[in-house]
């Protein structure tokens, strides 16, 4: 699957789960010297890794507390 179809179907499952307006825009140079469709399999391993549940809330590190 090419990481354009990746991407879709990212999109297609966060619209289902209520996200709005999905879209996936890169900045010509975004990707620096990687080859912008390794660049895009990378944002697709996040979102697909996030659906799937493997991620974990941790600590804030090296913040401030924020004072209201």
């Amino acid at each position: 699957m090419s990481a354009k179809e990746r991407l879709k179907a990212v999109q297609a499952t966060l619209v289902e789960r209520g996200v709005r307006d999905v879209k996936f825009c890169f900045a010509p140079g975004a990707s620096g010297k990687m080859p912008l469709s390794e660049f895009q399999n990378s944002v697709a391993d996040f979102f697909e890794a996030y659906l799937r549940g493997g991620n974990k809330v941790l600590p804030r590190v090296g913040d401030a507390p924020i004072k209201a």
